[in-house]
């Protein structure tokens, strides 16, 4: 197995060694990404600097969410929010109104974004206007449908949470995302990427570390069956499996 340290945030573009930079850059030649390529690495740079404007947004496509983790704020007895999805006409609106300076957005912050039925439409919008992607998912929502609307969404990232390499040590700290399942999402996503030769998303496990499970690391690979590389960042690792 090997291992590689990394201070900063793994989805920083500023962190990415050369040999990440340089694969980055080829994949979307591959992929025919090309206005991405070029808003990611001259046209937002001059004009973000130029407008004084952002470079990356986060976006929820939705406020609320199916688990109940500890550490989040998102149900309700926690923060008082009402239930709502992203409008796809304001989410529009949104990316139409940045789209010049940023060159990264974030599908999530509170909410658990596969919820929404249009995530896949959004991805796609900002893919078109040459943004790159993140989503991070609690993975319960990755049913047949999801995978091949992500697969074919051209997201950049997909980050899915796993926090433990049991059913005990997961659900402690992620009520509700169910170990097993969450398993075998992973299983049949990364399957279904490899048998359709997808190059995109790029795919990482996420963990929090806490006390009950700093000892179960590389336990986690085991538990998905897979050959990892794993990340650790400041409280959390990640983990690159596609």
């Amino acid at each position: 197995m090997k291992f590689r340290i990394n201070s900063g945030h793994i989805d920083s573009l500023h962190l990415m060694s050369y040999s990440e930079k340089l694969r980055l850059v080829l994949d979307y030649i591959r992929t025919g990404q090309l206005k991405k390529l070029f808003h990611l690495t001259l046209e937002s740079a001059i004009k973000s600097h130029i407008l004084d404007g952002p470079e990356n947004l986060s976006v929820e496509p939705t406020w609320f969410c199916n688990a109940s983790c500890s550490l989040c704020t998102t149900p309700a007895r926690k923060i008082k929010r009402n239930k709502k999805m992203l409008p796809m006409n304001q989410y529009k609106e949104i990316i139409n109104s940045i789209k010049n300076c940023v060159r990264i957005i974030n599908f999530f912050v509170a909410g658990e974004p596969l919820m929404n039925d249009n995530l896949h439409k959004m991805i796609h919008y900002a893919t078109k206007n040459g943004l790159r992607t993140f989503v991070s998912t609690n993975g319960t929502l990755l049913d047949e449908t999801k995978i091949n609307e992500i697969l074919e969404s051209k997201l950049d990232v997909l980050t899915i949470c796993l926090d433990g390499a049991n059913k005990v040590t997961q659900e402690i700290t992620r009520k509700g995302a169910n170990f097993e399942l969450v398993c075998k999402n992973i299983q049949k996503l990364t399957s279904k990427k490899r048998k359709t030769k997808k190059v995109f998303p790029y795919i990482f496990i996420q963990t929090l570390i806490t006390r009950y499970n700093e000892n179960q690391l590389e336990e986690t690979d085991r538990s998905i069956s897979m050959e990892l590389y794993w990340v650790h960042i400041i409280n959390l690792f990640s983990t690159k499996i596609l």
